[in-house]
């Protein structure tokens, strides 16, 4: 019964545009062959499943988001499919308000692992496919891999508090990343990237675009309560 399943179960990724008529070419990279995802493996859940299909990923320089999922009548995942990063296309804007470049992060990468519940409750993993149509990031960039980030990826506290004062004396974001890798004993402990902290200075702007001279009139007030 689960092989008839099987067969009819197609990998499929939301929204996924119509390739160019360009040809895109696959390569396989070269790695050890013990860490090869093999058909066959067996894990508890999926959040083995999926540590185990991004320490691979990792290793090899690519980074990888939850695809499609197909759930039984219980609402319990019975297929669960995990593809690379760059899959697909994205579709054209249609907003022409928008005045800002977006870089293109799909390839069309049909790099991608399934796994499927088994009767005992377990996640074997039966589909696999490697082949990679983009470059991999180097090692000394494979953790900024964005899944590889974890979940405070991006600009979190901590980086604000450091970012703030550099900000203050006209430092400008890509600076401020350089000193706070010095600050934090090298890139692979930031967590965040130049443009994260752009993309922060962008956002704080726009956001305090239409109140900056209420909030200057509103800091006097307060000094004033405190020394009237």
């Amino acid at each position: 019964m689960e092989a008839t399943e099987e067969e009819g179960e197609q990998h499929q990724t939301p929204d996924k545009c119509k390739s160019p008529p360009h040809v895109v070419k696959e390569w396989i990279p070269i790695y050890e062959e013990e860490l090869k995802p093999r058909e066959g493996l067996e894990f508890a859940n999926l959040e083995e499943c999926e540590k185990f299909y991004k320490s691979y990923s990792h290793f090899i320089g690519f980074s990888i988001r939850k695809s499609t999922s197909k759930k039984n009548k219980e609402g319990v995942p019975k297929y669960k499919y995990y593809a690379c990063s760059k899959q697909g296309f994205r579709r054209s804007s249609t907003n022409v308000k928008c005045n800002r470049k977006v870089k293109l992060t799909r390839e069309d990468c049909n790099t991608m692992v399934g796994f499927r519940r088994t009767n005992n409750g377990r996640y074997v993993l039966f589909r696999f496919h490697e082949g990679q149509t983009h470059e991999l990031a180097t090692p000394s960039k494979r953790h900024m891999l964005h899944s590889n980030r974890g979940v405070n990826r991006g600009v979190n506290s901590v980086h604000r508090t450091l970012f703030k004062p550099l900000t203050c004396v006209n430092i400008d974001p890509s600076k401020a990343h350089c000193i706070i890798n010095e600050q934090v004993g090298g890139s692979q402990n930031v967590g965040c990237s130049k443009q994260d902290l752009k993309n922060f200075q962008r956002d704080l702007k726009a956001f305090i675009k239409d109140s900056n001279a209420q909030m200057f009139i509103e800091n006097f007030k307060g000094k004033q309560k405190m020394h009237p």
